[in-house]
């Protein structure tokens, strides 16, 4: 006869009943030959999930899940050893299935056990992971009787993806009609396995467009809540990625926008992010740019801007590393706001206001580029203008003043290099002498003329 004794001081799965918990089950009720038992909760990122037998069979034995045949034929007789336990498949297993694009973390199994005088003193807990092979907890010295609160903590697996069993390897048992198993003396939660869940990152499979499923690993679009790590070349019209959410480019990839991109969580772009005609990059979230990072306008028509404060995803600080203005048939960009450039700002088309830009690495001025409206640059002491359109450009306004201090005075560049076979007029019309702080460059097949015209 089966002796019960509630022990609910011991026993607190109450009290971790909002501890995370992936999976419950409930055995009260039971007869003791179930062969299955269905959980009774499982998280919202998690499937529901059966606890099965291995080679244990079910006796009956009220309100438990578990039997006997824990010990085999030719098992150590003073109660047999884990090694004999794996081998005979002498274990009660239960697997955890994530949903699509989710991971699981499970940290802590706390259960409820009952046995018989020659049933199973001692559980395992192992792991599919690893082929259960590793040991993730042990419990020793099991009762005789009801023992609750029996907590495995588990540690070593995180943001697991795929499909995932556990087994509970019960030994000691000192004979094959030793009982053992999950037991409860009332109609309360007696097992659980307590955990997180976060969702995962889907990557892209191929260049394409956000909202076709070949474009991503798997052959699904992901949804607004789940994380993003964009390797390849990427086109989206409106999107909106949710609280939360991260979205990661990475080197040497591109997300191109032309709608609206709302970011209300976390963007993080060491690649390249691409403001396309009808483009913008907006949302309550953060936009993070690496020190490899590139935003490039890309517009086809008309003055982009004003950009001002509300154009977050130009932020300061983490501001871009290199900005490129790529079309020369736009307008290219009118900025209300000051920026700082820490790499390369290439310019191929119309930037107004640069009075708002600090230049502390290099200002790459190609075909098509101009500079208009009010203010001119500001050049840290690392800096260079590289004057690089070809044909005969005048020195504008990037370079005006005739003296100054680097790193305050308007127009006042360090270095500057003239190259791609450009001829530089540098008066354009006015004998005021110009000066920069450091070295002029002309490379081979370029030139600087001082009487450009004359």
């Amino acid at each position: 006869m089966k002796l019960k004794i509630i022990l609910l001081i011991l026993f607190c799965l109450s009290g971790t009943r909002f501890n995370a918990q992936l999976l419950q089950w409930n055995t009260f009720g039971n007869t003791g030959t179930e062969t299955s038992e269905p959980s009774v909760f499982n998280n919202a990122n998690i499937s529901g999930s059966n606890l099965t037998l291995g080679t244990v069979s079910a006796v009956a034995n009220g309100d438990r899940f578990g039997g006997n045949n824990w010990f085999n034929t030719g098992n150590t007789i003073a109660g047999n050893t884990l090694a004999e336990a794996v081998a005979g498949n002498n274990y009660i297993q239960f697997i955890v299935t994530p949903n699509l694009g989710i991971l699981f973390t499970p940290t802590s199994f706390v259960f409820s056990w009952d046995r018989s005088a020659s049933g199973p003193t001692n559980v395992t807990l192992r792991s599919s992971v690893d082929g259960f092979v590793s040991n993730l907890g042990t419990i020793t010295g099991l009762a005789a009787s009801i023992s609750s609160g029996n907590t495995i903590t588990i540690t070593g697996l995180t943001n697991i993806s795929t499909a995932t069993t556990f087994r509970i390897y019960g030994y000691g048992a000192t004979a094959t009609g030793g009982t053992g198993g999950f037991d409860v003396a009332t109609n309360i939660v007696n097992v659980i396995l307590n955990g997180t869940t976060t969702v995962a990152a889907i990557g892209s499979a191929q260049n394409g467009p956000w909202t076709t499923g070949t474009t991503w690993v798997g052959g699904i679009v992901p949804t607004s809540t789940q994380n993003v790590i964009i390797a390849h070349n990427v086109t989206v019209g409106n999107i909106t990625r949710d609280a939360l959410s991260t979205t990661t480019i990475n080197t040497s990839a591109n997300l191109a926008v032309s709608a609206v991109y709302t970011n209300n969580g976390t963007t993080t772009v060491n690649g390249t992010f691409q403001i396309d005609q009808g483009g913008f990059g907006g949302g309550s979230g953060t936009y993070i740019y690496g020190g490899a990072s590139t935003l490039t306008f890309n517009h086809t028509t008309g003055v982009y801007g004003l950009i001002d404060a509300g154009h977050v995803y130009w932020p300061s600080p983490n501001s871009p590393f290199n900005v490129t203005i790529s079309n020369s048939v736009s307008g290219g960009i009118n900025l209300g706001v000051p920026r700082t450039i820490a790499g390369t700002l290439s310019a191929s088309a119309n930037i107004q206001n640069p009075g708002n830009l600090t230049i502390n690495g290099i200002l790459l001025l190609n075909s098509g580029y101009n500079l208009s409206g009010t203010g001119n640059p500001i050049y840290g002491s690392s800096s260079l203008l590289r004057y690089n359109s070809g044909g005969s450009p005048g020195r504008n306004i990037e370079w005006i003043a005739s003296l100054g201090t680097i790193g305050s005075t308007p127009g006042f560049p360090n270095n500057v290099q003239v190259s791609n076979n450009t001829t530089l007029n540098y008066p354009n019309t006015f004998s005021t002498t110009r000066a920069l702080n450091g070295d002029l460059t002309i490379d081979a097949g370029s030139s600087l003329y001082m009487n450009f015209g004359g």
